[in-house]
């Protein structure tokens, strides 16, 4: 059971100890929430399999690992090879996340006005073919990754973005605001060429 679980169902029971031992979670799980940390659904976490540890997949949190995993059943289905994760993708889809957040909106451009293909060469990411799904969740809204990817496989540009055979690598970020709602980037890109002379 992950920390965040045990801390909700702690909270949910009370406490046979003393009340300081209850105003210090208290605090911990208000600090959690005020920084955008809400506790994802329990559904997310149980549906991927565990990690190993010190991988890149380690660090993404229970939302993004749901995400990926969710992301690549589909492409599985549809037969399509998986996507591999990236680590400068991932930075880039933090970023692009991290300001919409911001905005509090969803958007495809980032605050400069650039699209995810100059986004990524400004950051000095290597590519030679890119795409953008995004989403926002309200707040309260279980399961969020399994949500998420049943709207992009519902809309045709999102569905054909997240199965087109020619993306073999991703980056991808779910953050959530301090109202609670998920905003989420998954950035799709291949850096060889796919033209064969």
């Amino acid at each position: 059971m992950s920390p965040n679980r045990r801390l909700c169902r702690m909270l949910q029971r009370g406490f046979p100890a003393a009340g300081s031992l209850r105003l210090i979670v208290l605090l911990l799980a208000a600090m959690f929430l005020a920084v955008g940390c809400a506790p994802s659904s329990r559904t997310d976490e149980e549906a991927v399999p565990p990690l190993p540890e010190g991988s890149l997949l380690s660090e993404l949190n229970p939302v993004e690992r749901s995400l990926l995993w969710r992301a690549n059943e589909a492409r599985r289905k549809a037969g399509v090879m998986p996507l591999t994760l990236r680590p400068d993708l991932c930075v880039a889809a933090r970023k692009h996340t991290a300001e919409m957040v911001q905005l509090g909106l969803v958007t495809r451009f980032s605050n400069d006005g650039k699209d995810v293909g100059e986004q990524l060469t400004d950051q000095g990411v290597n590519w030679n073919l890119c795409a953008i799904n995004l989403a926002q969740i309200a707040p309260g809204v279980d399961n969020v990754a399994q949500k998420v990817v049943d709207y992009w496989l519902s809309q045709p540009n999102a569905r054909r973005d997240l199965l087109f055979h020619l993306y073999d690598e991703t980056g991808l970020s779910a953050q959530c605001d301090p109202k609670g709602q998920w905003f989420i980037t998954q950035i799709y890109a291949r850096r060889t060429s796919y033209w064969t002379p």
